[in-house]
């Protein structure tokens, strides 16, 4: 867990590629840890929204976390994360 808090950190002092290795690192210690696989998702779509939309088709079937991102990303303002909700909604 207490790298899951490391990277909520680096993801509140907006270093997102920072927080998306931390939660790399968590989920390869731990893979069942979906906590940093969602936490991953967000970071890498933060700096990258192509590779998170890769990494979001992978998330488990969590309807409030796959939301969350979602809206984050949406808030965010990229195209690629407008495509994703469609493609997501559409599903």
């Amino acid at each position: 867990m207490p790298g899951v808090v490391r990277a909520l950190v680096a993801l509140g002092q907006d270093e997102p590629k920072r927080a998306a290795n931390i939660a790399q690192e968590v989920l390869e210690a731990d893979p069942s840890c979906v906590l940093a696989a969602f936490l991953h998702v967000e970071a890498t779509m933060r700096h990258s929204t192509k590779a998170g939309r890769s990494l979001f088709a992978k998330l488990p079937n969590h309807p409030a976390g796959r939301a969350d991102v979602l809206v984050k990303a949406l808030l965010a303002g990229s195209d690629e994360a407008a495509k994703l909700a469609r493609q997501t909604l559409a599903d």
